[in-house]
């Protein structure tokens, strides 16, 4: 599906839309599960009913792959003789709400599972609520999440070598940080998870934030001069103001992608559901606009056409340039596959 970019941004700014944390759902009572070491194994009962709903219905469930209470994730794996690509995706909801199972429902899980690539769908912890807190706790456990697959990927059958981190909104800015930012691995611990490198083959972002430095924010895109909700929680500040400080931009600058690009970083798909012309936004404008607008893509464009090169980057939106591929496509090239045309 040529627009499967689309479908995506939609589902994935649903979610975004959400200001505030949600309670997690308690599970109903289903029939017994097995535990076989790599997560939960779905009952009977909750596969048959994701498949009247049409979900994809994970091959593992709830991992563990760190101390917090939202270090899980769910494995869809595809079907393989031989180790598979993956791609490790990060939900949606401003660092205060969403889940993993929103990749139950998104078109991307669907297209890579039926081109033999494995789909991860992790949560990490919030920003604010239950067992949060600021920066950089939420970038550290999409790091720890990634280095947890690569030391386990026997496991589910995954080629360590090609991995891609893939989100949408708040899970797109956490998967261009990590496309980005500088190895966190850690040759000298003792755990081998953390020896495990952090860094990724490309990355596929749905109405991603490239840079969380209100400075750049107003005067490229413009909007509400609160940017969102979000960004209090996340630098722990009650006022933007804050981060104009001597204390403080040094956070800023560690959080913003556009600040980490360098010459050996892998190539990007970014898309977004809105136009790029018309900024700056006036002040009235839509948060849910501003925040998810196509210049936070153009800007990473304008960075990897100074750093990298301009076909290392796509962007698109309604009325971006044919910047080229579909993610299906950008997949392949970057996993060096045969892929089935979508």
């Amino acid at each position: 599906m040529r627009y499967l970019w689309l479908l995506a941004i939609v589902a994935s700014l649903t979610m975004a839309s959400v200001t505030a944390p949600a309670q997690e759902k308690q599970p109903q009572r289903e029939q017994p599960q097995r535990e076989n070491g790599q997560g939960k194994q779905v009952s009977g009962t909750r596969a048959q009913r994701a498949a009247r709903e049409g979900q994809l219905q994970p091959t593992a469930a709830d991992v563990r792959y760190g101390d917090h209470p939202r270090n899980r994730f769910d494995v869809y794996e595809a079907e393989s003789d031989q180790p598979t690509p993956v791609v490790i995706y990060f939900h949606g909801g401003g660092f205060v709400a969403g889940d993993k199972a929103t990749a139950r429902r998104l078109p991307l899980a669907r297209a890579c599972l039926r081109n033999g690539i494995t789909v991860i769908s992790a949560n990490y912890r919030f920003v604010k609520g239950p067992n949060s807190e600021s920066f950089p706790g939420s970038l550290h456990d999409g790091a720890l999440a990634l280095q947890f697959v690569r030391a386990h990927a026997e496991r589910w059958n995954i080629d360590p070598t090609k991995v891609v981190v893939s989100g949408g909104s708040a899970g797109g800015l956490m998967s261009v940080w990590l496309g980005v930012h500088d190895d966190l691995a850690d040759p000298q611990s003792d755990d081998p998870v953390q020896r495990q490198s952090s860094r990724v083959l490309g990355v596929i972002g749905y109405g991603a934030q490239t840079t969380v430095d209100p400075q750049v924010i107003l005067s490229s895109i413009g909007g509400n001069p609160d940017i969102h909700p979000s960004v209090f929680p996340i630098y722990g500040v009650k006022a933007i103001s804050e981060l104009s400080t001597p204390a403080l931009r040094p956070k800023v600058t560690e959080f913003s992608s556009l600040t980490h690009v360098t010459q050996d970083d892998p190539p990007m798909w970014l898309g977004y559901g809105g136009k790029l012309a018309g900024t700056p936004l006036p002040e009235n404008a839509s948060i849910g606009v501003s925040i998810h607008h196509a210049m936070f893509g153009e800007l990473m464009r304008k960075k990897y056409e100074q750093l990298r090169s301009p076909s290392e980057i796509q962007v698109v939106c309604s009325d971006c340039p044919d910047r080229g591929a579909t993610e299906i496509e950008f997949l392949k090239r970057v996993f060096e596959l045969p892929v089935v045309s979508e």
